[in-house]
């Protein structure tokens, strides 16, 4: 993870990591075939850590509203805390990253990757059964919130990399939780 966090994908090398796991490169390869698979055994790590985050909040005895607040923090704490894994996860929809991805790899990729969503569409099936929230189609609110996330990491990023304004992340998200939340929330 550290090796791809410094160099990124396509400058990482088999040799690389292993230097840095002070591993003989033959002794890696007995484990992964390619620096393609290693990373995707770095991107199911990352569906993971994002899964039994969002499982345990959906699965809390808290309203669907703080839930929703929760997991809309959980989106800025995995970024913050986890960058590799973040970043991880949004080189899936990379069209050249699709062949390193076996049929059975991809299979279950697009599986656990829809349970995450689908805890999300929970959260709020919870909210509109409550009536504390809109009625809406939770599968596509849940698409809409992750977009909605990635957007506004996009965005800071290139503003940092462009040496423009500070990124601002936590402002920006602070800010579209109060707006998600008088969108979307009727009562507590």
């Amino acid at each position: 993870i550290r090796v791809f966090s410094e160099n990124g994908f396509v400058k990482t090398s088999m040799e690389l990591v292993a230097d840095d796991a002070a591993l003989a490169v033959g002794t890696l390869y007995r484990y992964y075939k390619s620096k393609e698979e290693l990373y995707v055994s770095i991107v199911f790590d990352a569906i993971t850590l994002m899964h039994d985050g969002l499982e345990e909040i959906a699965e809390s005895n808290k309203t669907p509203s703080q839930k929703l607040e929760k997991i809309w923090n959980y989106f800025y704490r995995f970024y913050e805390e986890k960058p590799m894994y973040y970043h991880a996860l949004l080189f899936l929809h990379d069209p050249s990253f699709a062949g390193a991805f076996s049929k059975d790899a991809h299979d279950s990729v697009e599986r656990f990757s829809s349970k995450n969503f689908r805890l999300l569409a929970k959260v709020m099936q919870q909210g509109i059964d409550a009536k504390a929230f809109y009625p809406d189609k939770p599968p596509e609110f849940a698409d809409f919130l992750w977009s909605l996330f990635v957007g506004l990491v996009n965005l800071a990023e290139t503003r940092k990399q462009f040496g423009g304004k500070a990124s601002g992340l936590d402002q920006l998200h602070r800010a579209m939780w109060q707006k998600i939340y008088r969108t979307i929330v009727v009562s507590d």
